[in-house]
């Protein structure tokens, strides 16, 4: 064999050599990690091969603390809401499959209203319903805090006097989603942020029972006067609405406090 082939064989044993060193560096800092290469829980808590928000297995860890109430003004009140559903979702990237995925884990509040995650450092989104009025809210976990503490405050606004204005298109008393009803109505303190407006009507037995519940698709607000432009979450009867004895109405919003 000439000298020049035996040269370029020691080029080759030397560059596997480089590169054997190389995977086993890039293995340990990949088990620094607490990666682990087979697929495992879905929950933050758990090893798993995923990357971002609750990626590295139990290294790390913080208590994400959420605090769920209900704030109303009439009478006024603030109450705590218990067993709700709390979501959580982040997107993380499979080593095995090279991929990015959505995972999420989910809990419920206890007495106080509140619920505790351990979860990583990193980005998450926040998820709550209550009773079909929902808000996702993106937070930014940082690494220099043991608890990150956010209240998440559900009000409910009753109003006095509104006016409602929408059309039977098709002559049934029907005002079917997708279409408009527009609300107005005059309050010195105006909501800032509706999210649904809910009408509810008295029932013989004693007590409300809900006739329809309004998504809010846009609103303005100006000099004590809000117009809110609503479409039904379900069909909405005309025959529900009596001028004399309109339905009670009560506007939801929600603020998210970190």
């Amino acid at each position: 064999m000439r000298p020049g082939s035996i040269r370029s064989g020691g080029r080759g044993i030397l560059a596997l050599a480089v590169a054997s060193v190389l995977i086993f560096y890039l293995i340990q800092v990949v088990q620094s990690l607490g990666i682990n290469p087979s697929e495992g829980g879905q929950g933050p808590d758990q090893q798993n091969p995923f990357l971002g928000g609750g990626a590295f297995g139990r290294q790390g860890l913080l208590t994400l603390q959420i605090d769920v109430q209900l704030t109303e003004d009439s009478p006024p009140s603030l109450t705590p809401l218990s067993s709700q559903l709390v979501e959580i979702f982040w997107e993380s990237f499979n080593i095995p499959a090279g991929e990015t995925r959505t995972l999420s884990v989910s809990g419920r509040t206890d007495d106080r209203g509140r619920a505790l995650f351990r979860l990583s450092p990193g980005n998450y989104t926040i998820r709550v319903d209550y009773q079909g009025i929902d808000a996702n809210e993106t937070v930014i976990i940082p690494a220099d805090v043991r608890i990150y503490a956010i209240e998440w405050v559900l009000s409910k606004t009753t109003l006095s006097s509104y006016r409602l204005e929408f059309r039977d298109t098709r002559g049934d008393g029907v005002v079917l989603a997708g279409e408009t009803v527009t609300m107005i109505y005059e309050r010195e303190t105006l909501v800032a942020d509706p999210r649904v407006v809910e009408l509810r009507v008295n029932i013989a037995e004693g007590g409300t029972r809900k006739v329809s519940s309004l998504d809010v698709v846009g609103f303005i607000n100006f000099e004590g006067s809000s117009i809110v432009e609503l479409t039904p979450v379900e069909p909405f009867i005309v025959s529900n609405f009596n001028p004399e004895n309109p339905p009670e109405v009560a506007v939801y919003s929600i603020r998210v406090d970190v």
